[in-house]
């Protein structure tokens, strides 16, 4: 098996692990390749340390579980998240 296919299951485990049994929607890696940031059907978004193989921080998203993305904002520490949020008409 190639080192590629091998870091590439390793990668989808972690990921599975981090999750839970919740679905990834959006993944970025972070410019220097440290850290990783997901958001997932369970209205989180987590931060990733693969090397460490753990989740550094996790909070809430939006309120909807409906599709939902994230992207490191440039070099920088910050993150973005695009998703729904529950909303009702009067």
């Amino acid at each position: 098996m190639s080192f590629i296919k091998i870091v590439l299951i390793k990668l989808f485990l972690f990921l599975a692990l981090a999750n839970g049994e919740e679905t990834i929607q959006g993944v970025s890696w972070k410019s220097d390749g440290t850290l990783l940031a997901t958001t997932s059907r369970d209205k989180k978004v987590n931060i990733c340390d693969p090397r460490a193989g753990s989740v550094t921080q996790s909070a809430d998203s939006h309120s909807s579980n409906r599709e939902s993305t994230v992207a490191w904002l440039g070099a920088s520490h910050r993150i973005l998240t695009s998703g729904f949020d529950s909303v009702r008409g009067s």
